[in-house]
């Protein structure tokens, strides 16, 4: 009987079993070891024997084998029984000379059952050396891995001050090669390692699909790396991905579906840096639902977060680049929190601090979409401080940034300025109306895709 890796016996077309013809020339069982389709192994196993060992007969000294239901009986036969012929050309002879015929043969029986328990010990071994072989084999090297996490590396860090779309397109290609390999067969440790790598790809996925404007695909690769999390533990990914999932729940107007995903992201967090973003985006969270009590009490847990011991993550910490939280993008949060409760002075600190860190800090570190975010809330600060010619010097470097950089939340708060622009306060005024003109020509010169059109009222 041929069972194959489904469990299921091979059977001729009037479902009666059959045995393939490589089996019915083959004089005893073998263990195999193959390779399966989609990089499986299928063990061929060799029947257990049904009994166990009891102590050798006075009367013959033959071994005596106790079954499961507690019959005593011959070891040969019971070998014999379960098919454990010896592959050994001798073994006949043994069995079948006239001085064991006329002993009763039972010397040439358990010489003949002492070969075919030679010859199971010894397929097992096989068998097992032969899966560890097989098991052992891996599709990734040392190499590979470094190679692999040069390139998340290379994308978290470049992406801060590079456009959009050329970027998403590498992020796909290392994703595709994590992929490959994941179809693949690997050791245990190598797969894990895969699997975070597949989960930061999404992450960078995630941040780069909500900056194109796509908040649906936004959240579902946000979803695949929470799931990637979640297969191997990792809490740097969990923590980090379940903040990017309260952001997007933040920018799509569900603030308490937001704040909930936020507060369930703090068990995850081991390090400073996890604890800060995640308490800085919980308080703009609680800032966009008018609830100025919540909102402070994250911004001081976010701040004394600093200070407290932790450890770092490989996320946040290592890996950096749009995956890190550094001062500067926490004076951005803050600033943006204060804007929401509508207090311009705590609001312009904050973004000025933000901006003059951006600008003394490392080229490579300067993200674009940070800074020009906290400008813009900048001159949303000066506008609720009726300062018009202020906004517009906080908004000219804006305003003058390359299509191919627009991303979509540039275009979202800069329609809240367009609205204050177009308030009562400033009507009438020449220089609201030529900055609404810009933010109107800049919104419609931008690569990304946008959710809410900007307003075009007077």
């Amino acid at each position: 009987l041929l069972v194959l890796a489904s469990g299921k016996p091979v059977v001729d077309g009037q479902d009666r079993e059959r045995t393939p013809r490589s089996a019915q020339t083959r004089p005893h069982p073998v263990a195999q070891v193959a390779e399966p389709p989609r990089g499986e192994p299928v063990i061929s196993l060799l029947p257990p024997v049904p009994a166990q060992p009891a102590a050798p007969s006075p009367a013959t000294g033959e071994g005596i084998l106790t079954t499961g239901s507690g019959e005593s009986r011959p070891r040969a036969a019971v070998l014999r029984q379960a098919g454990w012929e010896s592959p050994h050309r001798h073994a006949g002879e043994l069995t079948s000379r006239p001085a064991e015929a006329s002993a009763g043969g039972l010397a040439g029986a358990d010489a003949g059952a002492q070969l075919a328990e030679k010859a199971l010990i010894e397929a097992a071994a096989h068998q097992s050396s032969e899966h560890a072989g097989w098991a052992e084999a891996s599709n990734v090297g040392e190499a590979t891995l470094e190679q692999l996490d040069a390139d998340v590396r290379r994308i978290a860090s470049g992406y801060v001050h590079a456009p959009p779309l050329p970027m998403f397109a590498e992020m796909l290609r290392v994703q595709n090669r994590i992929y490959l390999l994941l179809a693949g067969r690997q050791k245990p440790a190598a797969t894990a390692h895969l699997y975070l790598l597949a989960g930061v790809v999404c992450g960078l996925l995630a941040n780069a699909t909500t900056d194109l404007g796509y908040r649906d695909a936004a959240a579902e690769q946000a979803r695949a790396a929470w799931a990637y999390g979640e297969i191997i533990g990792h809490n740097g990914l969990r923590a980090w991905t379940r903040g990017m999932q309260a952001l997007i729940e933040y920018w799509s107007e569900r603030p308490q579906q937001a704040a909930r995903l936020a507060q369930s992201a703090q068990r995850y967090a081991d390090s400073a840096t996890a604890h800060v973003r995640l308490a800085s985006i919980e308080a703009r969270i609680w800032s966009r639902l008018g609830d100025a009590r919540e909102a402070s009490r994250c911004m001081r847990a976010a701040a004394g977060s600093w200070e407290a011991p932790a450890g770092s993550d490989y996320l946040h910490d290592e890996v950096g680049g749009i995956f890190g939280f550094g001062d500067a993008k926490y004076r951005c949060y803050e600033a943006a929190a204060f804007i929401h409760l509508g207090q311009a002075g705590a609001a312009l600190e904050s973004a000025n601090r933000a901006v003059e860190l951006y600008a003394s800090g490392p080229p490579a570190q300067r993200s674009y979409g940070a800074e020009s975010l906290a400008r813009i809330d900048m001159a949303e600060a000066y506008l609720l401080d009726g300062r018009l010619d202020g906004a517009a010097a906080a908004m000219a470097p804006v305003l003058r940034m390359s299509p191919s950089l627009r991303i979509a939340q540039f275009s979202e708060r800069l329609t809240a300025v367009r609205r204050r622009l177009a308030g009562p306060e400033f009507s009438g005024a020449r220089e609201a109306r030529d900055l609404c003109e810009q933010i109107d020509s800049f919104c419609g010169e931008t690569v990304v895709q946008q959710p809410h059109p900007v307003s075009q009222d007077p």
